[in-house]
């Protein structure tokens, strides 16, 4: 599985480079929307109990988007996407009647989370208004945590490294020549997941202290929405 992932990736690397001189780049900011609906099922007293969960995320940090628009009028994509570095520290103490404290528990906890898509486009239609793509693309997120508890546990640290394979819907609306405000659907139609989980127990064999998983699934669904402004920097062909 992880072959697939580094192939596909190489393609979307290479992939621009069988096509003519680039002739603009944009840049432009956009805002994440998630939505995703998970179902779930089990057998009790010879009936199947069926349940569902729907969530629905919005991510109010701003991505920058590079585009690299090819003569054929096809694009590169690569944009930024969740950042968050966070460190949270907490503390429970008793305090006793005579005004003594002692501290009972709490934790030190560090979060971080970083994603990026890369992906190409292919034009579907182009007028003086409107122009529409549809494309392939890679969502990798990579999210850490380090929970370090203060009495009476042992540090503990999580790795999930998760990456979707995606079809790309890309909706331009031109303002001017210059200026295009972007609608985009990126719908998740694989993905791949891995968890590692470390705790640091002494009393633990080496081997038993760490533990990973992973996990693909076809079709998840899970698509975003976003929208924003590019700037397009026209450049002359090369000779």
């Amino acid at each position: 599985m992880k072959n697939l992932i580094i192939a596909i990736s190489l393609l979307l690397q290479f992939l621009p480079s069988a096509y003519s001189q680039q002739i603009g780049v944009g840049v432009g900011g956009v805002l994440l929307v998630e939505y995703s609906k998970e179902y779930d099922s089990d057998t009790r007293g010879g009936q199947v109990n069926s349940t569902s969960k729907k969530q629905f995320d919005a991510y109010k940090i701003p991505t920058v988007s590079f585009f690299s628009f090819k003569e054929s009028g096809h694009f590169f994509l690569f944009e930024t996407g969740k950042f968050n570095i966070g460190s949270k520290d907490t503390e429970t103490t008793h305090t006793n009647d005579v005004g003594d404290s002692q501290v009972i528990g709490g934790e030190n906890t560090f979060n971080f989370t970083s994603s990026f898509r890369t992906g190409y486009s292919f034009r579907l239609s182009d007028n003086e208004k409107i122009s529409t793509y549809l494309g392939v693309g890679i969502n990798p997120q990579f999210d850490r945590e380090v929970v370090e508890p203060r009495i009476s546990a042992f540090k503990t640290a999580e790795t999930i490294l998760d990456t979707d394979l995606e079809i790309l819907a890309n909706l331009f609306i031109k303002v001017n020549p210059n200026i295009a405000i972007n609608l985009a659907v990126p719908v998740k139609i694989w993905n791949y997941k891995f968890v590692g989980q470390r705790t640091d127990n002494p009393q633990m064999p080496q081997r038993e202290q760490y533990q990973r998983n992973d996990s693909n699934e076809f079709l998840p669904l899970q698509f975003e929405f976003k929208a924003g402004l590019v700037y397009r920097f026209e450049k002359s062909k090369a000779q």
